[in-house]
């Protein structure tokens, strides 16, 4: 018998949404404001997808070193 727990997927649901958002920023905003000629935005707008990349990328190993190896 299958046991899921749903708030063990909660650190992983929240990882993905934070790193597609990060894809999102770095490659479609990104990409707007090159083409309207705002240089400065499109430059917050990388650092800020990577931030988010970043958090996504980090709270997933964290989950994961939790579930496996703390709890």
């Amino acid at each position: 018998m299958a046991y899921l727990d749903f708030t063990q997927m909660y650190p992983s649901i929240t990882a993905v949404l934070l790193i597609g958002t990060g894809l999102y920023s770095v490659f479609v905003e990104r990409r707007g404001y090159h083409s309207q000629n705002l240089v400065k935005e499109a430059r917050v707008a990388k650092y800020i997808g990577i931030i988010w990349m970043t958090a996504g990328f980090s709270l997933f190993i964290c989950g994961f070193v939790w579930r496996n190896f703390i709890w």
